[in-house]
């Protein structure tokens, strides 16, 4: 019978311990389809019956399409399961247009349609989650914020990159484009806003967690580096270099340690100042160079014991102060270790756009500033396309081609949580650009980074030493 089918299906997704937004098994649905669905997993296992799932998706879709509750409850796992690969998580902002519809078209959230003038070929992509033009600014950086930072607060490396042409709002995303108030605002970009909710993380648990929070800012014009927080400093110094252990630094540069957000939004400021910009026929303030402000976070719990027992209790998620919403992205409360030292690199990283000399009117050092973006842009779509096209799939990647790629070798295939905001124009004249940038995107989608969370040894020792002579000092006091 019906019930006894599904009561068999409740106690399959009991024995395996699936998460609970999977155990839709329980909902009154046909019993034929949820007999064929749990009749895989006693013999194939949690993970072919994970697969099974997605096989059945589509007929699942259009067998069930009043049962909206089991849509939803297998919609959610499915996200669930695809983020947790640990790839490259794609999010697409569209800009408004002022005349109409434009070429791009949002459709479920995750959908975009690309269609251009006068042409009834379309394309369309998927992604992770997508904005349309009535997207507020604090709708999209909210919710791409929550979704990365818990990350960074468990001590894993984080990359957030904005790629698009030029004048899609990459900057305005981003919010380096002007300066930052020292107070909440509703309008401001990613960067401010991970800055503000780091320190509240530390506030909220300084009794449990000593940190330490600095960064610095860089840029790179004309395929040279620029320190933005000291500018004047010697650019003979700074170079990028790869240490033994693989990871790629860059040395030379200034990093201002910074006890508030309040200093660190002003070092923001303070950089964003000295960016190169310039007008062109297509933006009035053109970034014409790619800029990276990285967040660096340390941090050691004060009673390391404590910290065990609250990580074997699967605690982890608590101390990440953003509630459940970095699940989303990655893995699991349990797999976050609270341990005594922990380390993280939160790049921000606001790329120059993409652009056509012909259309934006660069001439001279306008012009040969273009080249030098499009040839980093370029070199960056090369290691896209040898990590994510499946036919290129070991074959050699050049990060070494161009700067931009060699600082972001941690980020794209490394040990890295990569998000990327593909920012496109709604105008049918960009339809091209628009086309290109999500073409770009969809490859990056298939990327699969290796994050790990980041103990130094040699840190945590010293660290421990340090707690040490401390206990003794105060004992003699």
């Amino acid at each position: 019978s019906s019930s006894a089918v599904l009561a068999a299906a409740a106690a399959t997704a009991a024995a395996h311990q699936l998460p609970r937004s999977v155990k839709l098994l329980n909902l009154d649905v046909p019993g034929a389809v949820v007999a064929k669905i749990a009749s895989f997993a006693p013999v194939a296992g949690l993970p072919a019956f994970r697969r099974i799932c997605v096989l059945f998706h589509t007929a699942l879709a259009r067998l069930l399409s009043k049962e909206t509750g089991l849509q939803s409850a297998l919609e959610s796992y499915l996200q669930m399961k695809r983020l947790n690969s640990k790839r490259v998580w794609v999010v697409v902002r569209a800009r408004p247009f002022n005349d109409g519809p434009g070429c791009v078209r949002i459709g479920n959230q995750k959908k975009v349609s690309v269609t251009g003038s006068g042409t009834s070929q379309g394309f369309e992509f998927f992604s992770d989650r997508a904005f349309g033009g009535s997207a507020t600014q604090e709708e999209v950086c909210g919710y791409i914020g929550s979704r990365v930072l818990p990350h960074a607060m468990n001590g894993e490396h984080v990359c957030l990159m904005a790629y698009g042409q030029t004048g899609s709002g990459k900057t305005h995303t981003m919010g380096t484009g002007q300066a930052c108030a020292m107070e909440p605002m509703p309008d401001e970009g990613i960067t401010p806003q991970v800055i503000r909710n780091s320190f509240a993380h530390f506030e909220q648990h300084s009794e449990e967690v000593e940190w330490k929070a600095s960064c610095c800012y860089l840029e790179i014009y004309n395929e040279e580096i620029r320190d933005l927080l000291q500018p004047n400093g010697p650019k003979h110094l700074i170079a990028v270099r790869e240490r033994s252990d693989g990871v790629i630094q860059v040395a030379g540069i200034h990093a201002e340690a910074c006890n508030s957000a309040s200093q660190m939004i002003r070092c923001l400021n303070d950089g964003s100042v000295q960016r190169t910009t310039g007008a062109t026929l297509m933006n009035e303030q053109s970034s014409r160079s790619h800029s990276i402000f990285t967040v660096i976070l340390e941090q050691r719990s004060r009673n390391p014991a404590q910290a065990r027992r609250t990580s074997a209790a699967g605690g982890g998620a608590e101390l990440c102060g953003m509630g459940g919403e970095g699940g989303e992205f990655g893995a699991g409360a349990d797999d976050f270790p609270l341990t005594s030292y922990r380390t993280a690199k939160f790049h921000l990283v606001d790329l120059a756009g993409s652009e056509r000399a012909k259309r934006t009117g660069a001439v001279g050092n306008r012009f040969k500033e273009s080249v030098a973006i499009n040839a980093g842009l370029l070199a960056l779509g090369n290691v896209i396309s040898a990590l994510g096209d499946p036919a290129k799939r070991g074959s050699h990647v050049p990060y070494r081609e161009s700067k931009l790629t060699r600082l972001l070798q941690d980020s794209l295939g490394g040990n890295s949580r990569t998000l990327m905001v593909a920012c496109a124009s709604s105008a049918d004249t960009d339809f091209e650009e628009t086309l290109n940038t999500l073409k770009y995107a969809h490859r990056a989608r298939n990327i699969k980074n290796k994050p790990v969370v980041n103990h130094d040894p040699r840190v945590a020792q010293l660290a421990a030493l340090q707690d040490e002579n401390e206990a003794l000092r105060r004992e003699l006091r």
